[in-house]
């Protein structure tokens, strides 16, 4: 007589399904962590991406802005009087304009493009605008017999090799030659 059998027939059964459980168990959490890991580059690639975009538009600003303080960039063949917009209406939206078509940011000599652009990037455009007398809401000061003028510097960058994905635009205010009070 064998009294080990009756134990021994009644947990055969049990290993298979508990092991079925545990791989399923096992697999679902490799997948969710797998999707979480994808979905973390993109937010590092989109970050990336953005962040290109704004250095670009940054590089742009300051290669308008130089011409804006030198009245030339540095190579003298770009001179202030050929590339600025005078008085745009209304004022400093030049940049802006209302048509989809963005005819201002595609004209070469609307707006400019630093030489110093890194490759595998959309090259950034800038635009200088010259603005007169009061504007913005705040009236500007000047001297007897001087001519008030303030540009308004725009410029706009991409994150990627397209001029659609990840914008950025930044816009300063310049008054190159201040009048001391």
């Amino acid at each position: 007589m064998n009294r080990i059998a009756p134990s021994v027939r009644a947990s055969r059964g049990i290993v298979l399904p508990l092991s079925l459980v545990m791989l399923v168990m096992v697999t679902l959490l490799a997948v969710v962590a797998i999707r979480g890991v994808t979905t973390e580059e993109r937010i590092a690639a989109n970050l990336r991406s953005s962040s290109v975009g704004f250095e670009m538009a940054e590089l742009a600003l300051r290669h308008c802005e130089e011409i804006v303080w030198n009245g030339e960039d540095p190579t003298g063949t770009i001179k202030l009087d050929a590339v600025k917009f005078v008085e745009s209406p209304p004022l400093g939206a030049r940049w802006n304009p209302p048509s989809s078509a963005n005819a201002n940011w595609a004209d070469p000599v609307s707006s400019l493009t630093p030489s110093n652009v890194p490759t595998g990037v959309a090259a950034p455009r800038c635009m200088i605008e010259e603005a007169l007398g009061d504007s913005g809401g705040y009236t500007i000061r000047f001297a007897r017999g001087t001519r008030p003028t303030m540009y308004i510097v725009t410029a706009r960058g991409f994150g990627d090799n397209s001029a659609t994905n990840f914008p950025a635009t930044v816009q300063s205010q310049l008054r190159p030659n201040p009048i001391a009070p």
